[in-house]
């Protein structure tokens, strides 16, 4: 192999350039020369045979050369010209390493001519272009580079760059570009079609040389197995592609599991790229796998790719259900709930059956709401919902009343392709409480089987409480820590609800017994979630706070409750005490009294937290007082004021007032305050003493023993109306009356 040697003209160029700089000498105009490569082709390195480079347009705008201008052009590093001294200068394009210098450009004449270029080659690694003549002044000169025999040495990597020097004054300009690459020598070996099968399989391959020689000539240039219970058959189709087009020199050897791809040469002068399309079947279906089938590549030619390519995929007839994209966030308690879209597809062509069903089960703590976009109530048998590969998927229905499994039927013949059935734009309802996967059971006559998760459920806020203190049976106004209520997204708590008119409401629900004895402070201390303020409100026996929503969330948001105090009365056992979060404002699938839809009735809780212990209190203790005053419907319990639908008032000295009022004043739960209006009978129950009167009868019954009152209850203005005296002493109450204020205070 020569030793190259370069020059470094561009060394005094730039040395020339600084002088002119700092003497102040003005240069001459700046040189027009422009170089194109007309392809860049990828060479291999240490070959033994000659090898091109990639064609260069030279083009000088008209004017710019002149008589003597000289250009040099160096070849890139470890390049050199294989028979240098054999360069030619012509007008015509030929063959070997030659400058061609057209007598014309696209009808115009050529400012210059191969008559006028004198080349002298420097070395077997430069070439010196001289003009020797007066180009025409008003063309521009267009001249063309062809190296098509060159040794690359070996060692030689990445872009190969050729570098064009010129004297300052010259008409030619100085540059570098880029005219070849340095390949791998590899062949790529990859699989353009394959099919599903349980029998017999097609695959096409795709073969690329990255540089010309790469497929070696050789009777096993590429061999492929196939993995056992596999085999070839003989007989192959080919398709050029492009480059240098080598099918007379191809063919094919099989034996049993393994084909051999020969090519007899000779080695290709231009890279090469083709398909070949193959055939193989199941020879013994005892030791073939169902799934991809896998052939191993290897053979004499290199590979830059995976010696290892599917040609097939062997299956049973069937077929799989799976979710597509990624699985989406939903939310309990809510309905619309949007789950990924679930793919239903034939593993081969032609196997669902016409008319099989496929059935699509959600867990209990959820419902179909919409499939296919469209409101599961509104869907009709036979509405169209999907069409693939001449298979359609429609609805056959709900499968019982509780719309957790979705009925599709296959209807069609199918053809030869794989089905592949989308089921999109489907949504839920969720149960509140419920959190984790949402998980769809697979069945029906079609024979799919299987689970596959659509989404993951998680609650729409949390709540926290600062502090869990003690409080005691029978006390008010007892001082509790505050609420922490936050939003788990943005948007969570909801400003509408498809089933409340107006506005909805956030509740923080106590349990029965247990009253939050004044309206707290509600406040939004982070995001930019809004409520009413000013008309948050107690409510059913003040054991619930009302929170108004004014406008839902765009930023994760936060609300304070704070200034709580709760009254626990005698009914309320000792141990922990929960408060819920409920309200239409986060259920939208609860009861309808809580602003939900019936979906799930006893489900209403979006979040809970223990927010204090009962306990017991001492002996001697005052548990509980009550104030009512004779002509006015509000009374107070302990410090808490309450309004009632009618107003006490006094007959036969007896103070008389509402059953139901009665009930709470002593501290009766309201499920424990019951009405007979076939027999007129009220019944107060309280731990475990049990006190019934009936209208028009001085007869008082406690735990069945019969006790004398000297007045009867009676029915005024539609009200059940008691002695409460006799009531309130049948629970162990006493009682002080103040004339002049016409009150009668209850100490239990």
């Amino acid at each position: 192999m020569r030793k190259l040697r370069k020059t470094k003209p561009m060394m005094w160029l730039m040395v020339l350039t600084m002088l002119v700089s700092m003497i102040g000498i003005v240069p001459m105009a700046m040189a027009a020369g422009d170089y194109s490569a007309l392809r860049v082709p990828t060479l291999v390195d240490d070959s033994d045979d000659p090898q091109a480079l990639g064609g260069v347009k030279i083009e000088v705008a008209a004017g710019a050369l002149e008589d003597g201008d000289v250009l040099s052009i160096i070849l890139p590093d470890d390049v050199v010209m294989d028979n240098y001294d054999d360069f030619a200068v012509v007008a015509t394009a030929g063959s070997g390493n030659e400058l061609v210098v057209p007598n014309e450009i696209s009808g115009d004449d050529n400012a210059i001519t191969a008559d006028m270029i004198e080349v002298v080659t420097l070395e077997d690694d430069e070439i010196q272009i001289r003009i020797d003549g007066n180009p025409l002044p008003t063309e521009d000169a267009v001249m063309y580079l062809y190296l098509r025999e060159v040794i690359v040495e070996d060692g030689a990597s990445g872009d190969l760059i050729m570098t064009f020097d010129a004297p300052a004054n010259s008409g030619f300009s100085s540059g570098e570009l880029v005219v070849g690459r340095i390949g791998t020598g590899d062949v790529t070996v990859t699989v353009r079609s394959k099919d599903t099968s349980n029998d017999d399989f097609e695959v096409t391959l795709r073969i690329t040389e990255n540089v010309a020689g790469a497929l070696k000539v050789n009777n096993e240039s590429l061999k492929f197995a196939l993995p056992k219970g596999f085999e070839w058959n003989t007989g192959f189709d080919y398709t050029h592609r492009w480059g240098e087009d080598i099918e007379a020199d191809l063919d094919v050897d099989v034996d049993d599991d393994k084909l051999m791809l020969d090519f007899d040469g000779p080695a290709t002068q231009d890279p090469t790229s083709f398909e070949i399309e193959l055939s193989f079947y199941v020879s013994d279906e005892s030791r073939a796998k169902y799934g991809d089938v896998v052939a191993k590549v290897t053979g004499k030619s290199d590979l830059d790719n995976d010696n290892e390519l599917v040609v097939g995929v062997y299956g049973d007839f069937g077929g799989i259900v799976e979710a597509k994209g990624d699985i989406p966030t939903v939310y309990a308690g809510q309905l619309e709930q949007e789950i990924a879209d679930i793919q239903i597809s034939e593993l081969l062509a032609d196997t669902f059956i016409d008319g099989r069903t496929i059935t699509l089960t959600l867990p209990s703590q959820a419902k179909w709401y919409k499939v296919d976009d469209t409101l599961v109530d509104e869907l009709e048998n036979g509405d169209a919902l999907d069409r693939d590969a001449g298979d359609t998927l429609e609805f056959a229905g709900l499968v019982g009343s509780d719309k957790q499994t979705l009925r599709l039927k296959v209807t069609g013949n199918g053809d030869s392709d794989e089905a592949e059935l989308l089921l999109e734009d489907c949504e839920i309802a969720i149960q509140q409480g419920f959190k984790g996967d949402v998980v769809v059971t697979v069945g029906g006559s079609q024979g799919l089987t299987g689970e596959v998760v659509v989404a993951e459920c998680v609650q729409v806020v949390s709540i926290e409480a600062s502090s869990k203190p003690q409080v005691k049976i029978g006390l008010a106004d007892q001082v509790i820590g505050d609420f922490t209520i936050t939003e788990v997204v943005a948007g969570a708590i909801k400003d509408d609800n498809p089933n409340v008119a107006g506005t909805p409401t956030m509740l923080l629900d106590a349990p029965d017994g247990v009253q939050f004895s004044t309206v707290p402070k509600v406040e939004v201390v982070e995001g930019d979630l809004e409520i009413d303020e000013n008309n948050v409100t107690r409510a059913n026996n003040s054991n619930q706070i009302v929170i108004p929503i004014k406008d839902s969330s765009t930023v994760v948001s936060t609300i304070k409750v704070s200034g709580m105090k709760l009254t626990i009365d005698r009914t309320v056992v000792e141990g922990d005490v929960l408060v819920k979060v409920q309200g239409g404002a986060v259920t939208q699938t609860g009861p309808a009294a809580l602003g939900g839809n019936n979906m799930w009735v006893n489900a209403a809780t979006a979040a809970q937290t223990v927010m204090a212990t009962v306990i017991t209190p001492a002996p001697g203790e005052t548990t509980q007082t009550a104030v009512f005053t004779i002509g006015s419907t509000e009374y107070k319990v302990g410090n808490a004021t309450n309004t009632m639908d009618v107003a006490p008032y006094i007959k036969d000295d007896r103070t008389y007032l509402p059953i139901r009022y009665v009930g709470y004043a002593l501290g009766i739960a309201d499920h424990n305050i019951l009405w007979d209006d076939a027999s007129k009978t009220a019944t107060l129950i309280q731990g475990d003493k049990v006190v019934q009167v009936k209208i028009g009868s001085t007869t008082m019954m406690v735990n069945g023993v019969a006790i004398a009152m000297d007045v009867a209850p009676e029915i005024t203005s539609d009200r059940t109306m008691l002695p409460f005296r006799f009531i309130g002493q049948a629970f162990g109450a006493d009682f002080a009356w103040d004339d002049a204020t016409k009150t009668v205070t209850m100490t239990l």
